[in-house]
């Protein structure tokens, strides 16, 4: 459903899919590769941002979870389950401070 550029850089590539997985690539040197894959929503993911530095993704899902990852290692740093089970469709981070995401 998304597919996203890092802030200033023309060779890192960002995609999430509905089979509850974001892959991250590398454009450069070719070919084109899967730099790592991030695994842990239950259900589709609908949406994702990077933050400023591309050092971190945060992403929803229809699952009912934001979740905060490790762009380097693929980690899941951090998971907020919505308290009614909602499904969360987007987010994205504040620009001014990677510290607050919406």
């Amino acid at each position: 459903p998304r597919l996203q550029f890092a802030n200033d850089d023309k060779h890192l590539l960002a995609c999430c899919s509905l089979d509850g997985t974001l892959s991250i690539m590398t454009l450069s040197p070719p070919p084109p590769t899967v730099k790592v894959t991030l695994k842990g929503h239950a259900g589709p993911v609908t949406d994702f941002a990077w933050s400023l530095s591309n050092d971190v993704i945060v992403s929803t899902s229809k699952d009912g979870t934001l979740r905060i990852w490790n762009t380097e290692d693929g980690r899941c740093i951090r998971e907020v389950v919505d308290p009614e089970g909602s499904e969360l469709l987007c987010c994205t981070f504040q620009p001014m401070n990677n510290n607050l995401t919406v």
